[in-house]
């Protein structure tokens, strides 16, 4: 195991990138991570529990917990959002004391309406994003879309403090 180094820029508090995970052994980091499948399917293993995502299910990390990563099957195409806990503190004080429990793999059929607009706030978030660093973005709608995310979060899904 060990620990993942994020370095957020000074004006954008978030990183997201595509990736295809054959397997990224045990680690953490310093950031929430948002894990959304795009294709295929992946095993996410977090708190000793591994959970199978297929397509379009998605977990939350939660800040210096460790987590694996593995393919299941095929190929997969996974969207890795990454965001600065600095930043969260801001949005609430409290941030620092809570811990997501989000993964849709196993309470997505008693609740999808709440998982589908945790998807759709992750998806107007990325839009925002430019796909190259030389392309510029407007930062503040960038910072307020993620605000409004992580109020979604901290409204919809079980915490512990």
């Amino acid at each position: 195991m060990y620990p993942e180094i994020i370095g957020f820029s000074a004006k954008l508090p978030l990183k997201a990138s595509v990736w295809q995970i054959d397997e990224y052994h045990y680690h953490w980091h310093n950031a929430v991570e948002i894990i959304l499948v795009l294709e295929g399917k992946a095993e996410v293993t977090l708190c000793g529990e591994t959970h199978l995502l297929k397509e379009n299910e998605v977990a939350v990390v939660n800040v210096n917990k460790p987590h694996r990563i593995k393919k299941n099957g095929g190929t997969n195409r996974l969207l890795l959002l990454q965001i600065d806990p600095a930043f969260c503190v801001r949005v609430d004080p409290n941030f620092e004391y809570m811990l997501f429990q989000c993964c849709s793999t196993y309470p997505e059929a008693e609740a999808p309406k709440k998982y589908r607009c945790l998807k759709e706030h992750v998806a107007r978030l990325v839009q925002l994003l430019p796909d190259d660093e030389a392309v510029p973005y407007h930062e503040e709608a960038v910072k307020a879309c993620l605000e409004e995310l992580l109020i979604y979060m901290m409204g919809s899904f079980d915490y512990l403090r």
